[in-house]
């Protein structure tokens, strides 16, 4: 009797863990959304897609989140709390935009995750995915008042009325050589990231005014090399 006793119990608990499984939900996700590189101070804003593929039963008390994780430690991360998912039904989650304070370049671990009271099969709730963060370097506003501090500050003594800049509307990489159009009369090759300008010293005075080329640190923003011809 005792022996019938125990395996009676035995089998009501499996039926009820059974049970338990069998009348929750089943969350999946479905597709996510996020640049693989992205520079800080950018507005991003990641996306993901979730699913309760279950045919009958809701998904309780789901939790939706967004997290970035630098050498394992979490480093950023972006909760939302929704109301029960029905049978069939998606949902679009924007965890956006993110806020930057405490973040630094480096290569991060991007998870995009659902938890929630009952799930038949939490292991297809979530989805990571390698990202770069970069630092942005100076903007082109940035940059047009460090030429314009370095023509204030010309040993010419020109009146700044009669004087125009150029600047070209993005940091040229390591590597790039800029070479004038006329061969033989300039060439430099940047070792660093680097926009390059000119300055036009007299307007009025035609392509025969003095000149002088640019080359402004993206990082530092310092005019680190001067060219006049």
């Amino acid at each position: 009797m005792k022996t019938l006793s125990r395996f009676g119990i035995a089998v009501v608990l499996i039926v009820v863990c059974s049970a338990s499984t069998a009348i929750a939900g089943n969350g999946k996700i479905i597709d996510y959304l996020i640049p693989l590189e992205f520079v800080i101070g950018e507005d991003v804003e990641p996306e993901a897609t979730w699913s309760n593929i279950n045919d009958n039963f809701e998904l309780e008390n789901p939790v939706y989140s967004f997290t970035l994780s630098l050498g394992g430690e979490i480093k950023y991360e972006a909760y939302e709390e929704r109301e029960n998912l029905k049978p069939k039904e998606e949902i679009d989650i924007n965890f956006g935009p993110i806020v930057w304070d405490g973040l630094e370049p480096g290569m991060y671990t991007a998870r995009f995750d659902l938890t929630s009271d009952f799930d038949a099969d939490p292991d297809d709730n979530f989805a990571e995915v390698e990202v770069e963060i970069v630092d942005g370097g100076s903007s082109w506003e940035e940059i047009r008042a460090a030429v314009f501090e370095y023509m204030e500050t010309n040993p010419y003594g020109l009146n700044l009325d009669l004087t125009a800049a150029y600047l070209c509307p993005e940091p040229s990489p390591a590597g790039t050589t800029i070479v004038s159009a006329k061969p033989g009369e300039f060439e430099h090759t940047i070792e660093s990231g680097a926009w390059f300008g000119w300055v036009q010293w007299d307007v009025t005075s035609g392509f025969s005014s003095r000149t002088s080329y640019v080359f402004v640190d993206d990082e530092t923003q310092e005019v680190k090399r001067r060219v006049t011809c």
